[in-house]
């Protein structure tokens, strides 16, 4: 017998939740890359999700932390109180830093690029810069404390009420600055048109599991402010939030362990059975491979040409993610390249032309992330046939002219074992059951959870950023698990300015969200698509132009359709639900929404602060198949909008060149639009709150 005693981890390394405005309801998160959450039913028992909305409202998403015994030899074996644990004591930690960072900058401040690439070199400025001094800075930072949990009860809220004796607790407004010659600061302004109380809350089950709930997605600024830009507006505040988890548990083999991972909440996942073509795990597993030297077989200071990769781990999911983009998106490409004439699937000699022609359009990664402006092709549009390369995603930075890269590749990793797959070094496990599993370090509990998140491109990404790329905020050997701050926050506070990816030592709760954009729905609603320059390599905005407008010409990108989706099929069944979102005819035109039409997802949100109000109103997309054949025949439209929070209307041009619309203030003529006209088309705007 092996007298090595066996090995506990929490999985998932990576929790995720998310945000809705439900009081009551909500899910757990996946367990798998593209599957459908779950949730607890009145009996008790887990079920699958059918519903995302309760009373109207948007369910909150729990990420679920569970105790796993790892065994050399063994699969993993979830602990539970009584069965292989005697006690655990769970402790959580979540912040929110945005307010405190720096503004958002595309690439700069990512010290992977060069130490001359931080923030501070590159002279981005801080948000709510007029607020100066350390102390008032930490302010800016909503910080609930620390919650332990030592006994399964009810939810613990993560708000000020519940903080005990934490002496740094802070939740918006904050104090405006004074102004010269300083007098006394007015009283603060509640925030508009949301307020901001809870990052959430926690649970720990009867089985000593730990739930961790999003927050609301409340975000609000001062009164009669506005956002102008994807990446949000100074005074602004959400209640998204990330921090460390740690089990503190006794064994029934009598060890007495402290074991740690991360939670992240954020945005609600509105596709969630579509996968993004390069996820979170596909970041993680990169850097693992090239940065840590977890798979010498596959790189060691370069990727090794005989390594074989795997078909159904390596190859198929990229082709699968690119054919679902289109329930989300446009993409005719991709889904060509991802349904071509020939079985992907065929790892034959004689298959090796068509294997190869498809390989030929995907961009080359080069070196990675961290010569953008070096890499030919993440710069390139098309093909030299004339195709465009893959995948049709906008890059890291499409956006500004300092540390370009217009389009997106797959990650260094990924494209080397397409290639393997394209050469013929690849094996399915219909053959050989075994492939693929030699990545004992990516534990598929974690790539569960992490697949479902975003990985490429991240500028700045939906629920984390380009730091995830950098290993010095990483666990050595376990890229999956984040490295926290031995640090007690009881006496020193969270501390507003400390960079962790120079600093080292770990993160700080709210350190992997404060890069996002504040309020998260600024870049939710504006960063669906992009008009990215093709011909320029070394520009992508006139600088001239006051709207820094792209450069023509332009094509028109996707950043993260299965997280913000854009084009969409309508879901509308009913009479009623097709009334409501615009369907009536104008003569003998119809100029509304009707079952299976493609759509525009965000319709009705015309605005950023329409984002911050409307996002719960939304749908999520879904297959609509049911049955045994359900994956078979996958049938994605949009499901559970609240139509009723959006008013339909009309808009087109008279005879005379007038301007007819039906949407208030913005009339121009009250004359009848021609009932023969074919430039009568749909409108919408929110009326809900």
């Amino acid at each position: 017998m092996s007298d090595v005693r066996p090995m506990y981890r929490i999985h998932p390394a990576i929790g995720f939740a998310r945000v809705g405005n439900s009081p009551h309801a909500w899910y757990l998160e996946p367990t798998s890359v593209g599957g459908l959450p779950t949730e607890i039913d009145a009996q008790g028992h887990e079920q699958t999700v059918t519903h995302f909305k309760h009373a109207g409202q948007i369910k909150r998403q729990a990420a679920r932390f569970r105790i796993y015994r790892h065994q050399e030899g063994h699969e993993p074996v979830e602990m539970t109180i009584g069965k292989g644990i005697r006690s655990v004591r769970w402790s959580v930690h979540v912040a929110n830093k945005k307010a405190a960072w720096y503004n958002f900058q595309e690439l700069q401040g990512d010290v992977m690029f060069g130490a001359d690439n931080s923030y501070e070199k590159q002279g981005v400025p801080l948000r709510n810069a007029a607020i100066v001094a350390d102390e008032d800075r930490r302010k800016l930072i909503i910080d609930p404390g620390p919650r332990t949990l030592t006994e399964p009860g009810d939810w613990i809220e993560l708000d000020a009420a519940s903080a005990g004796d934490y002496p740094y607790v802070s939740f918006p407004p904050v104090p405006s600055p004074p102004a010269p010659p300083s007098p006394p600061a007015p009283p603060s302004s509640p925030l508009t048109p949301y307020a901001v109380t809870t990052l959430g809350a926690v649970r720990m089950t009867e089985r000593g599991e730990l739930l961790v709930l999003g927050g609301y997605g409340n975000a609000g600024g001062p009164p009669a402010s506005n956002i102008t830009t994807f990446a949000g507006a100074d005074g602004w505040f959400d209640d998204v939030a990330d921090g460390p988890v740690v089990a503190e548990i006794e064994t029934e083999d009598g060890q007495s362990l402290s074991l740690g991972a991360w939670v992240v909440s954020g945005a609600p996942k509105l596709a969630p059975e579509i996968v993004n073509v390069a996820s979170l795990a596909d970041t993680l597993i990169d850097v693992g491979v090239r940065l840590m030297g977890l798979c010498p077989a596959l790189y060691k200071t370069d990727y090794q040409p005989d390594y074989v990769a795997c078909l159904e781990r390596d190859i198929l999911p990229i082709f699968r993610a690119m054919k679902e983009y289109r329930w989300v998106a446009i993409v005719d490409a991709m889904v060509s390249v991802a349904t071509p004439s020939f079985d992907l699937s065929d790892l034959s000699e004689a298959n090796r032309a068509n294997r190869m022609a498809v390989f030929s359009v995907f961009r080359n990664p080069g070196k990675g992330h961290y010569a953008p402006e070096l890499t030919h092709q993440h710069q390139q549009m098309f093909a030299d046939n004339g195709f465009p390369l893959m995948p049709l995603n906008s890059g890291d930075n499409s956006i500004s002219n300092t540390l370009i890269e217009k389009f997106m590749a797959l990650t260094p990793t990924q494209y080397h074992l397409l290639h393997q797959w394209a050469v013929g070094k690849c094996v399915s496990r219909r053959q050989h059951p075994t492939a693929g599993r030699d990545w004992t370090w990516a534990s598929p509990l974690d790539i569960a959870t992490a697949g479902n998140a975003v990985g490429e491109p991240m500028a700045p990404g939906i629920e984390v950023t380009w730091t995830m790329r950098n290993p010095i905020i990483l666990t050595p050997g376990d890229p999956f698990r984040i490295q926290p701050e031995p640090a007690d926050y009881r006496s020193s506070g969270l501390s507003p300015s400390r960079d962790e990816t120079i600093a080292g030592g770990g993160c700080q709760p709210g350190d992997l969200t404060k890069r996002m954009a504040i309020p998260w729905q600024a870049d939710f609603f504006d960063c669906s698509v992009q008009d990215v320059n093709f011909t320029t390599p070394r520009t992508n905005k006139t600088i001239s132009n006051a709207s820094r407008i792209p450069l023509a010409p332009t094509f028109f990108a996707y950043w993260w359709p299965a997280q913000s989706p854009y084009n969409v099929y309508e879901g509308a069944s009913t009479a009623a639900e097709q009334i409501l979102d615009g369907n009536a005819f104008i003569g003998s035109n119809n100029v509304g929404q009707v079952l299976g039409q493609n759509v525009l997802y965000h319709r009705g949100l015309n605005s950023f602060v329409d984002a911050v109000v409307g996002w719960k109103y939304l749908g999520f997309v879904l297959n609509r198949t049911t049955g045994p054949h359900r994956e078979l025949l996958r049938f994605f439209v949009e499901q559970e909008r609240s139509y009723e929070a959006f008013q339909s209307g009309y808009y087109g041009l008279l005879p005379d060149g007038q301007l007819y619309t039906t949407q208030p203030t913005t009339t121009t003529t009250t004359t009848a639009v021609n009932a023969t006209s074919q430039n009568v088309f749909p409108i919408q705007w929110l009326i809900g709150n």
